[in-house]
């Protein structure tokens, strides 16, 4: 039961921040971004919210930038959106697994053509 609350709560996260990020942040600078995955501490305190951020190595880290910078107004807006008892403080980290996976389709696509 207890795995399924966290499943839970970490899919409410992840579509509630990617909400805030395309919707109500107006920043110029925030780029392409989609929200890849939420982990979770086992006692819902802390939340790793995955980020993948389209364009060259200076957009991505800009990007990441003013979303780290943002924290505060994710998280109140957070705050407001979800049913718990206590929102878990929540921190961003990039996660390149998209970029991986398109490099790799271009790898396997370049060695059957070739």
């Amino acid at each position: 039961m207890a795995l399924r609350r966290k499943e839970r709560l970490a899919d409410a996260i992840k579509a509630e921040v990617s909400r805030i990020i395309l919707f109500e942040m107006t920043d110029p600078r925030v780029g392409f971004v989609t929200v890849t995955a939420v982990e979770l501490s086992g006692d819902l305190k802390q939340a790793k919210v995955k980020v993948s951020v389209m364009g060259d190595e200076r957009e991505q880290a800009v990007t990441l930038s003013v979303i780290r910078h943002a924290r505060g107004y994710i998280q109140k807006q957070l705050g407001e959106k979800l049913v718990t008892r206590s929102v878990p403080i929540i921190s961003f980290e990039a996660d390149d697994s998209v970029k991986r996976s398109v490099h790799l389709s271009k790898t396997i696509r370049d060695a059957l053509e070739g």
